[in-house]
């Protein structure tokens, strides 16, 4: 989104420490959309123990307004007004900042082991900087929070949701008299977002609270104030795509014809993916215990479990992501595990998409190139795309609804049609194996709707064996066929139960 202030906002900061007394003030801000259209954001009054919520779709402006009144950027021309001392009092958590975290461990040790041990990062305690003791200020919060049986993990061994807990507790070491958490709930299972939603209440008694989200339902009981963001351009949501029309039914028996077979049919009910007594340990913790899971062809499955109990170190046992996969009775496509095979003759017969390969995708090309980049695996297409393979990639948007945005950079569409572009991606190859790992993650409503339909679509016509990872109960998926959950093990971390749906 590149815009241009039309009208110079007024951003005055005063330092106070009162309950009710102003922080922030917002006032005229307005930006100009690449249309030339000037577009009004509300006036906002961020006070002192008050709790701000800034509700939007996708594309609307949100996160780069709540920037704006965090300090970190100004509207051109913009008038400001700050107390020096608020300017270091002002903290934001967002899924970027976990994934900045984790880029930067991983270039702390580039090696995928250590000592025989996979490379986890700093331990959340050295991170927290408490590594002798933990101050008095911070032991009622690390209870609350549940965070002392991480104090010895590796950051690089955080389920998203620990990851989340850990950076706002790491914001809260300054004191901050402005935090603001963008989307936090994304990647948060339901009792860990009560936990969150009950722990921010009384974060009230020493900060101002200001969440970004996309959902209207996340804004807690104790908002005092509501601010909602419009698109700044036409809505994008009248580009919902409609599976079901009869010329998308025609248009996927062309995509499989073209490929000289039925899609997944002629492999209904072959064993693509098996693992006996697998497990995973990181140093002395137990993450996986006593895994046993058959996954045959044309099958579609949900993976649920509460935060922490493997799901992505799950997936990446499969996609080849994760060294503890050898030297275990992992059987994939009929080999074991280390056989021979290399990682990229894995990838090329898996699909992937994730939150983390999205925020490796936000590129300054065409969303075309995105897909073309599909048949490669690779980040950014850097081979000459074949005619066949440029037709099938218009064909495949078309399908699903985004074929209008393939010339525009994937920089400047809504979070929503980048993500239904990076199932496309995945799915251009005609991957074997198609993993979605929280697929909704950071999505609104709307968009959550259109990638739940693009994964019915999946699932219900047999385009790949689907695996499916989310914690919602509200992310549901008709035409899933098998459900596996990750439970609590007795000798301890988490094993997995085929349930019934």
């Amino acid at each position: 989104m590149k815009c241009i202030a039309a009208t110079p906002p007024l951003v005055v900061y005063f330092y106070v420490m009162n309950k009710d007394d102003l922080l922030v003030r917002v006032r005229n801000l307005s930006v100009r959309a690449a249309s030339g259209r000037d577009h009004r954001f509300p006036d906002c009054d961020i006070r002192f123990g008050r709790c701000t919520v800034i509700y939007g779709p996708n594309g609307s402006g949100k996160t780069w307004f709540s920037r704006l009144v965090a300090g970190e950027i100004e509207a051109k021309d913009s008038e400001r007004q700050a107390v020096p001392a608020l300017k270091d009092k002002v903290e934001v958590v967002s899924f970027e900042t976990g994934l900045r975290l984790i880029e930067a461990e991983k270039h702390r040790d580039e090696s995928d082991l250590n000592g025989g041990a996979a490379d986890l990062g700093r331990p959340v305690r050295e991170y927290l900087g408490v590594e002798t003791a933990l101050p008095y200020r911070f032991q009622g919060l690390i209870r609350r929070f549940r965070i002392e049986a991480l104090m010895n993990r590796g950051l690089r061994a955080l389920s998203s949701g620990e990851l989340r807990k850990v950076l706002i507790l790491h914001a809260l070491i300054d004191e901050p008299l402005l935090l603001i958490l963008d989307d936090p709930f994304d990647g948060l299972d339901m009792e860990a977002r009560k936990e969150l939603t009950d722990f921010l209440k009384h974060l009230l008694d020493q900060c101002a609270l200001v969440i970004v989200s996309g959902r209207r339902r996340e804004a807690p009981e104790y908002t005092d104030q509501l601010l909602e963001i419009y698109p700044l351009e036409e809505n994008e949501h009248s580009a919902f795509p409609d599976f079901r029309r009869y010329e998308n039914r025609k248009l996927w028996d062309k995509i499989r014809s073209r490929n000289g077979d039925d899609g997944n049919e002629n492999r209904k009910g072959t064993p693509l993916l098996e693992m006996k007594q697998v497990g995973v340990s990181y140093r002395d913790e137990v993450i996986l215990r006593d895994v046993n899971w058959r996954v045959r062809a044309g099958e579609a499955w949900k993976i649920s479990g509460p935060n922490g109990a493997g799901k992505t170190t799950l997936m990446e046992l499969v996609n080849g992501d994760n060294p503890k996969a050898y030297g275990q009775d992992i059987y994939l496509f009929g080999r074991r595990k280390g056989s021979g095979e290399s990682v990229w003759e894995i990838k090329k017969r898996i699909g992937h998409v994730s939150p983390a390969l999205h925020m490796r995708q936000l590129m300054g090309i065409p969303l075309m190139d995105v897909l073309l980049s599909g048949f490669f695996d690779t980040l950014g297409l850097y081979d000459k795309a074949k005619d066949i393979q440029i037709d099938e990639a218009r064909e495949w948007s078309k399908l699903f609804g985004i074929e209008k945005y393939l010339n525009t950079s994937m920089r400047q569409v809504s979070f929503g049609i980048q993500r239904v572009a990076l199932i496309v991606r995945a799915l251009i190859k005609r991957p074997e194996l198609l993993l979605l790992d929280e697929p909704c993650h950071g999505l609104d409503d709307h968009n959550t709707e259109t990638v739940l339909e693009a994964a019915q679509l999946i699932a219900e016509h047999g385009i790949s064996t689907l695996l499916y990872v989310s914690h919602d109960p509200d992310h549901q998926v008709p035409a899933i066929t098998h459900h596996l959950v990750l439970k609590s093990h007795k000798e301890g971390g988490y094993t997995a139960e085929v349930m019934a749906l």
